[in-house]
């Protein structure tokens, strides 16, 4: 029979104490003769089981037929074969895409941050990042040439203001300063000024000397300015003092100083800013006149003046 029908068959007697264990478990899932129960044993042959009934109606065998999954086999071939073209399409959509995003999208991203770098780097700025193209790179590369555009545009008003403060200062008859608001007062900047003022170079104030404010006050000035600069700065209000200054070549001058203490963002003063001239021929001019006055008011005799004519 299975030779005619081109099938493996097996048989068993229902009762055989030795029955396989598919047979025992096709047994256990058929509830009736003729019913058929299917199972694949192994992924090449699927296995079909039914119980043949002796004459008195009671299970006396059981036949399996096997047949080769041969249609299973051919979906497996299929679906791996399936698989493997969708990785190798996959593979070769990514290699495009990464080719594609190299060139139209990370090689210029690339290009546009070295650019950046390089322009950060020497404080340039008037130098342009260069990105071709009409998509978001080229448009952030425009935005980025346009405010770069913009800070040389500032830069450029802020070197012209600072040349016109810096001429200004330089034509002024005295010395600008900002000097550190504490007990010494060292002097962070001093005009140009300060040369014929004070007899330093504006770098000596900068650099290790560190030459502070209260240096060039007379000692016996010292303590009033220092009390009148704290009452002033504690108020909020300008400064307005006159002391004698003590310049490099041990002279004394007359000297006028205006001033404010500076406050910063936090509320607190750290630093005054003002300006310093010499008014010793002004200091001398008025001594001369006091003289003057008083000799006049201690005259025992009349004092008068003629012209030429008499």
């Amino acid at each position: 029979l299975g030779g005619a029908m081109q099938l493996t068959l097996a048989m068993r007697r229902a009762d055989d104490p030795q029955l396989p264990a598919d047979f025992r478990k096709a047994y256990a899932e058929i509830p009736e003769a003729g019913a058929v129960h299917v199972q694949a044993l192994e992924d090449s042959f699927i296995s079909g089981y039914t119980i043949w009934n002796d004459i008195f109606g009671k299970p006396a065998l059981l036949l399996r037929v096997d047949m080769s999954r041969e249609i299973y086999a051919r979906g497996r071939e299929t679906i791996r074969y399936l698989v493997t073209w969708l990785l190798a399409i996959g593979l070769g959509f990514g290699l495009a895409m990464v080719v594609l995003m190299e060139r139209l999208v990370l090689g210029r991203l690339s290009r546009l941050i070295t650019d950046v770098d390089r322009i950060g780097a020497s404080s340039d700025v008037g130098a342009r990042v260069t990105v071709g193209g009409d998509d978001e790179l080229a448009g952030l590369a425009s935005a980025l040439n346009n405010m770069l555009g913009a800070l040389q545009h500032s830069q450029g008003e802020l070197q012209e203001s600072q040349r016109q403060l810096s001429s200004l200062m330089s034509n002024l008859p005295g010395m600008v300063y900002r000097c550190r608001d504490d007990e010494e007062c060292i002097i962070e900047f001093a005009s140009e000024g300060c040369v014929e003022l004070t007899g330093f170079q504006p770098e000596e104030f900068q650099g290790d000397r560190k030459i502070s404010h209260m240096q060039l006050i007379h000692p016996e000035d010292r303590e009033r300015i220092r009390q009148e600069v704290r009452e002033a700065v504690l108020a909020n209000r300008p400064f307005h003092l006159e002391y004698r200054m003590i310049t490099a070549r041990d002279e004394t001058k007359c000297v006028w100083e205006e001033g404010r203490g500076i406050i910063s963002a936090n509320g607190t003063v750290k630093f005054r800013e003002g300006f310093i001239s010499d008014v010793t021929q002004q200091k001398l001019a008025a001594d001369r006149l006091r003289l003057q006055g008083a000799a006049l008011e201690s005259a025992a005799n009349a004092i008068v003046l003629t012209n030429r004519d008499g």
